[in-house]
């Protein structure tokens, strides 16, 4: 099981070895812990200012880190090896969540106005389009944590119910 630890230096990933705990309370880690890699952008001034979350691509493992204070989502290679970003700035201020389907969209949950919106890009990061399920008639929601299954169900943590509401990908 893989853990993201965020430090003043950047993105540790971290490998943590399934242990049992004890009930106890200890100075100890319940699990030891091996570095494995650090997360760095090109350049001397840029580097991931708050970062909001962290998610490891299936298909390639490519990895991608929300960074809602320089509002773009940051990808880099298996190897922590920086590869591309793109700005989420034109669409929403900060994104906070993201999901990637089978295809390879990319789902970025983002505060706007008029509260939290789902945008849909391209696996190069080109916008696409808002992606907007269906609801109940007049039903409010509060997005605040997505997901998608292996399956393409997306998953959205909505905070008005609190509910978790399942949907297609078309929005269904």
């Amino acid at each position: 099981m893989n853990h993201i630890i965020l430090s003043s230096i950047g993105w540790l990933l971290i490998l943590f070895s399934a242990v049992s705990v004890n009930a106890q309370p200890s100075n100890q880690l319940a699990a030891p812990a091996e570095f494995v890699k650090l997360l760095t952008i090109p350049g001397s001034e840029d580097h991931l200012l708050r970062p909001g979350r962290i998610l490891i691509e299936s298909a390639t493992n490519e990895i991608y880190v929300a960074d809602p204070g320089n509002s773009r989502i940051t990808i880099f290679d298996p190897q922590g090896i920086f590869l591309y970003e793109f700005s989420t700035v034109e669409q929403c201020g900060a994104p906070l969540d993201l999901a990637i389907d089978s295809r390879g969209y990319i789902y970025v949950l983002g505060n706007t106005l008029q509260g939290a919106k789902i945008f849909r890009y391209d696996f190069d990061g080109a916008f696409i389009n808002v992606f907007n399920p269906i609801t109940e008639p007049g039903g409010r929601v509060n997005f605040s944590s997505i997901a998608i299954s292996d399956k393409d169900i997306f998953y959205a943590l909505d905070l008005s119910g609190p509910r978790i509401l399942g949907f297609d990908l078309d929005g269904n």
